[in-house]
């Protein structure tokens, strides 16, 4: 396991984060976005009513994007549960969640995410329990839960000319962080595809004990690379952070949001 958060620190471009853990009591949920395009920067994250969700800084620039795979909840709870992803899932996980509160069918968290993406379910023209339709990338979905019953991730991403769909149990240990990405970290010339993650998630140690740290930290490791094999020295990529902690047994909940927007002003 790798301390802290070395595992990202040296990749020029991973593109969306997510980060399951736990520390001092606290669960802990981390989500970062990162972007190439003008579109993909023209955002911040925002908090409304503990909702968690990328918002536009420039409609027009956005609308040179696609505003349905750019605009979404990232992190919300239903309950007790908190759920992150990095698309329109979000609302289907956490709707999900309260089918099963609702039903009294508590399963296990890997259980839910298989049930979310069983089948198609198309929110503004698009399939969101596939890859996203952004050739030649392809972008995969990735999506964390956190539960009573414990933590699980699952990765969706284009295998062939089908999709692959790969669920994990998260184990929530102190200290402990799991985190799983859309890109392996190797950038490339605009056009090419862009290498993506492969394999479980990334084993790390949770850096800092206040969501201010976690967020400080994530943020600071996803700044401009420099060195050998860096395709755009210097290019600062990062979107936003935003790190969520959760203690289940006073049943409090407190956040810290960074976006490089603000940061710059």
């Amino acid at each position: 396991m790798s301390t802290g958060l070395e595992a990202i620190a040296d990749k020029e471009y991973i593109g969306r984060v997510i980060i399951i853990g736990q520390v001092n009591g606290h669960e802990v949920i981390a989500y970062a976005v990162t972007g190439r395009s003008e579109s993909s920067r023209a955002r911040v994250l925002k908090e409304d009513r503990n909702v968690i969700r990328t918002m536009p800084i420039d409609s027009e620039t956005i609308k040179k994007g696609n505003p349905t795979l750019l605009l979404y909840d990232c992190i919300r709870h239903c309950g007790t549960t908190f759920i992150v992803s990095n698309g329109a899932q979000t609302s289907e996980i956490t709707r999900e969640t309260a089918e099963h509160h609702i039903n009294h069918t508590y399963t296990m968290p890997r259980a839910v995410l298989n049930d979310v993406f069983r089948r198609p379910i198309i929110l503004n023209g698009i399939d969101v329990t596939t890859y996203e339709p952004d050739a030649p990338n392809f972008t995969p979905r990735i999506s964390g839960i956190i539960t009573p019953q414990g933590a699980g991730m699952s990765l969706i991403e284009k295998f062939g000319e089908g999709v692959a769909q790969h669920y994990f149990d998260i184990p929530l240990v102190d200290g402990k962080g799991f985190m799983l990405a859309t890109y392996a970290g190797k950038n490339v010339p605009s056009g090419e595809r862009i290498p993506q993650h492969q394999g479980r998630p990334l084993d790390i140690g949770i850096a800092g004990t206040t969501p201010q740290e976690v967020a400080c930290a994530l943020y600071n490791a996803l700044g401009p690379k420099e060195g050998t094999g860096i395709i755009s020295p210097g290019q600062d990529f990062r979107v936003g952070v935003a790190a969520v902690f959760y203690n289940r047994k006073t049943n409090t909940m407190s956040n810290h949001i960074i976006n490089r927007h603000e940061v710059s002003q």
